[in-house]
This record gives structure tokens, sequence and C-alpha cells, in this order.
């Protein structure tokens, strides 16, 4: 159900925000205290600001306001993914080649299930991640989360 939603709310605003030069990076959807919580994560090139949140989350309150009946939503976010955002799509893990990483498997391989290193190459099969001078080829199907992790 959340999914169904989430590709609503992707079709509806997706084009909106493109025209102003914005990537919508990530929507969630989730219940927090009785209250339908909606988050919506922005990106540009030149990086995210409070004033661009202010005008990104009155532009996607009033699509969603026009399509009230199939969005059913309390309270409304709009922010940056974060300096540790998730990667999620190809279009993420090709823009990131090259960036620290952690990441993190299902299951144990070779006795460990998190990695912290630089993303060297991205297929639709597997990550390439080099750390402690060791390259390694990670099956996506492993993998339950890539994020970025700089080096503060």
């Amino acid at each position: 159900m959340a999914e169904d939603i989430k590709k609503l709310i992707n079709k509806l605003i997706e084009h909106e925000l493109k025209e102003a030069g914005i990537e919508l990076v990530d929507i969630e959807v989730n219940k927090e205290d009785k209250a339908k919580m909606l988050r919506i994560f922005i990106d540009t090139p030149n990086g995210v600001t409070l004033d661009l949140c202010t005008d990104a989350s009155k532009t996607i309150k009033a699509i969603l306001d026009d399509h009230e009946d199939k969005v059913d939503y309390d309270y409304l976010e709009v922010s940056s993914p974060g300096i540790n955002r998730v990667l999620k799509t190809e279009k993420d893990f090709k823009k990131f080649i090259g960036s620290r990483i952690k990441l993190k498997t299902y299951q144990p391989l070779d006795g460990r299930k998190n990695f912290t290193g630089i993303l060297k190459s991205y297929t639709n099969e597997n990550i390439e991640i080099e750390f402690d001078s060791n390259v390694v080829l990670i099956p996506r199907e492993s993998i339950a989360q890539v994020k970025l992790h700089p080096q503060l």
C-alpha cells in the first residue's frame, strides 16, 4: 500500500520539481503517533537550502491538495537527503562513484556484514568497493543498504 502511494506521489510531483531544477531523491510514507507523515527528499547540483525546501514544500502541498482524495497525509516534510544519504537508484550509484560509502549486507560475506570504503564501480549485478587496500565485488541481491559515509 505505501509503495502504491509513493508511486502516485512521485507521478504527481516529479515533473513539477524537475521543471524547477529539483531532483526528487526519495519519498517516505510513515505513521508516527497515529499521524500520517509524508517525507520528501530533494536535491540540486548546488545543494539544498531552507528557502528551497520551503518553496518546494509549498509546490508539493498545492499539488497534493488538488489530489487529496488519493493522497491522505497529516504532515509534510521536505528536506535534503543529508550527507549520509541512502543510495538506491542506478543514477545515485553512478553519481557517487569515487565517494566513501557504508554498505550493509543481509548475510555475512567472509564473516562480516558491514563494509566501509570507496565505491569503485556499479552494475545492475554488483557493487565494487575498495576498503583496507582490498577491492571486493558484492552482489546487489546480497546488499541491504548503501549510504554515503563521508569522512568528516
